[in-house]
């Protein structure tokens, strides 16, 4: 395969969503709003040709979207309407924490970033 094969989103047939687990862009500390919300719609781009196939994308954030500035404010914005996340999450992390259940699978987004390195526990639990 070519360079350029590897970059683009691939999915085994029949697959009906794709989890990535954060560091979905460059991001970091020196990445401002409007940067990361640039960067969020590159990435969107990058996998169009899935999201028009019906398979759902299913993003949690990492530390380069978290240390990010307003990195929850554009999170939030970014992934909302068409693309909003499952609102199931716990006050104060919904569309960053969720859940969704697909066939006979439970999956759970955790964002570990909104109390660094920690995930909401009391929810989990529920």
């Amino acid at each position: 395969m070519s360079s350029d094969e590897y970059s683009k989103p691939r999915s085994h047939p029949g697959s009906d969503c794709l989890l990535l687990p954060g560091d979905i862009v460059a991001g970091g500390r020196t990445c401002t709003a409007a940067q990361l919300r640039t960067e969020l719609e590159s990435w969107q781009s990058i996998f169009t040709p899935l999201t028009a196939k019906g398979i759902d994308i299913f993003p949690i954030r990492g530390y380069h979207e978290a240390d990010a500035r307003d990195d929850i404010t554009v999170w939030n914005s970014f992934f909302s309407g068409s693309a909003q996340l499952p609102q199931n999450g716990p006050a104060g992390e919904v569309n960053q924490t969720y859940s969704f259940t697909l066939h006979n699978a439970l999956f759970i987004a955790l964002d570990q970033y909104q109390a660094i390195h920690t995930v909401n526990q009391d929810w989990l639990d529920e």
